[in-house]
């Protein structure tokens, strides 16, 4: 079950990015019977700020942006920004009295954050933006700090406790009681609880005993008696048990297997006759096993195998015969971001011999075939990661893709990335500038967050996905090498989509650690691709200076498409000159 979770407006700027990340070798360039390809076409919306340098956003539900921003005099207030408004802006959500306050999660239109008070600790708050008088709500605190983490319709839970003291606690809030206050959930006899998820009335995380151990725990706020419940364990040695997510009654997380010193996942359903811990077991007999979503009756989850492997897996409470299904190839790590509606995203983890790092690849899994694997791909060169999944029945999928270009293989630009898995002919989607520094928070809907760097310094901005049938240019490969004396390298650039029109892209080298007029002769000029032409070339001539060096590279770069095509990804490509006198 998802939980919306915490995790002087200036001018809004709206830029239509529509940058798409290249086919892979397998898919064909050109349009088939039946009608032109759609593609997703990103359009960016800077967010702006409060009237200071910098903004970053926390969450999103529907078209409802949060965060926090800088006003002029330097502090962060907490924000709201509703895309779908008539004349959409950057709201401040004002403070409880102190300096500073940030937004961390919302659902609908109930924001909750945190603020600073005026006093000694900050506090919890809501703010309803459909109120008839919209403003801050203080959620006060048990003791001491009050900070929201998870939100479900008018039910706000999170923590409290003083900073360096021996307990923290959990607390409940429903904004739509007729007394509302602040709820302590209690402990099982200890000092401590977390909550770890939300789904209606029903709260679930970890609380200390009277012993020391932790133990799993659900507590129902619309129950007759609302009390902790103890979830119990599975009978190990491990002194920990967690409840991480909930749907309806029924309860997912990890406790200590039976025997040795593993935990195994299970579920616990609240309104069974008999209510107890279900042990679902390991994977391909590996030692451990951890559920950390459920949705329906299906638990997904992490579980290690015999062979050592990381692997996540499924498992449907509902089936005739339910058994523990392994996701992902064997020898191969496979860890899961996200889940929703029967999509599965992730990334599977390799190691690359040459550089000696993890290599990551995002992957999704189609539990309604059968756990079906799609290679969401990446830029040749690069490497991927999934963040997120939300759409229609979990069709787009959120991500980040890297370039590899320095010497050691480390990525040193995140590019944000989106995925339709209901397309056609379905490709990565490159949602931001390579120059951009983006990093992605969430998506609901075709709505996308996160922060981009502009030079001012971070900016909250969102992304509205619509699909497209326009064309799509981009090189064909981000990563190229070239013996000095070669004297000419070609290099590749490809059109995608539909090829029923002439389009146009303008390209340009620029300097790296090789340098024009010394290394290579500097290019610039308009490619054209013809009707049904997909594929065209740029040539750089290469200089041999004859001196003993090292590898030198330069970069080529593409831009203003022209005849109504989109620039792809990557719009640049890293020529690499191997020295040949050395």
């Amino acid at each position: 079950m998802r939980t919306t979770r915490l995790l002087l407006p200036t001018a809004t700027a709206v830029l239509v990015t529509g940058l798409l990340v290249a086919a892979p070798a397998h898919a064909a360039p050109d349009d088939r019977a039946g009608g032109p390809r759609t593609n997703l076409a990103p359009t960016r919306v800077d967010l702006g700020t409060l009237g200071g340098a910098t903004s970053s956003v926390s969450a999103v539900s529907g078209t409802v942006v949060v965060g926090s921003a800088e006003k002029a005099s330097g502090r962060s207030h907490a924000f709201a920004y509703d895309l779908a408004a008539s004349r959409p802006h950057m709201i401040d959500l004002g403070t409880l009295g102190g300096a500073t306050s940030s937004a961390g999660a919302v659902t609908g239109s109930i924001v909750v954050g945190t603020s600073e008070t005026g006093g000694d600790y900050s506090h919890a708050f809501a703010y309803d933006l459909a109120a008839d008088r919209p403003h801050m709500v203080d959620l006060g605190s048990i003791r001491g700090h009050s900070v929201p983490t998870l939100v479900d319709g008018s039910v706000v839970v999170g923590e409290f406790g003083v900073p360096g003291a021996d307990r923290d606690g959990a607390f409940a809030y429903d904004l739509a009681a007729d007394d509302p206050h602040m709820i302590d959930l209690g402990s099982l006899g200890g000092q401590d609880t977390h909550a770890r998820a939300l789904d209606g009335s029903v709260v679930v995380g970890f609380s200390e005993a009277a012993n020391g151990t932790w133990h799993a725990f659900a507590y129902d706020l619309a129950a007759d008696d609302p009390h902790m419940i103890d979830l119990g364990n599975l009978g190990g040695a491990s002194d920990l048990a967690d409840a991480v997510d909930v749907d309806g009654s029924i309860v997912v997380g990890y406790a200590g297997a039976p025997s040795g010193n593993q935990q195994h996942a299970f579920a616990y359903d609240l309104s069974a006759d008999q209510p107890h811990m279900t042990d679902l077991g390991t994977l391909e007999g590996g030692p451990d096993s951890s559920a950390s979503a459920i949705h329906g009756t299906v638990v997904t989850g992490m579980a290690r195998t015999a062979a050592g492997d990381f692997r996540a897996f499924s498992y449907d409470l509902a089936a005739a015969d339910p058994v523990m299904r392994g996701l992902g190839a064997d020898g191969v790590d496979t860890f899961i971001t996200d889940a929703e509606a029967g999509v599965v995203v992730g990334d599977e983890t390799n190691y690359r011999m040459d550089f000696k790092h993890k290599k990551n690849r995002a992957v999704a899994f189609d539990l309604a075939d059968g756990g079906r694997r799609i290679d969401l791909g990446t830029v040749p060169g690069g490497e991927s990661s999934a963040v997120a999944t939300s759409g229609v029945d979990g069709d787009l999928v959120l991500g980040y893709w890297n370039d590899t270009l320095d010497q050691r293989g480390n990525p040193r630009n995140r590019h944000p990335f989106v995925y339709d898995l209901s397309a056609d002919r379905p490709r990565l989607v490159d949602i931001d500038t390579y120059d951009s520094g983006a990093e992605v928070v969430g998506l609901d809907g075709t709505v996308a967050v996160g922060t981009t760097q502009h030079r001012q310094g971070r900016r909250a901005t969102a992304w509205i996905l619509r699909r497209t049938t326009r064309p799509v240019i981009a090189f064909r490969s981000l990563d190229q090498v070239v013996e000095e004396g070669a004297r000419r390298a070609t290099v590749k650039v490809t059109r995608y989509g539909r090829t029923d029109r002439a389009v146009t892209v303008r390209y340009r080298t620029q300097n790296g650690v090789a340098r024009a007029g010394q290394d290579f002769r500097a290019t610039s000029g308009t490619l054209r691709f013809g009707r049904g032409v997909t594929t065209r070339t740029i040539t750089v001539r290469i200089l041999d200076d004859r001196r003993r060096e090292p590898e030198e590279g330069l970069l080529l770069r593409l831009s203003s498409p022209g005849g109504g095509a989109l620039l792809g990804t990557p719009d640049f490509a890293h020529l690499r000159i191997q020295p040949s006198d050395r």
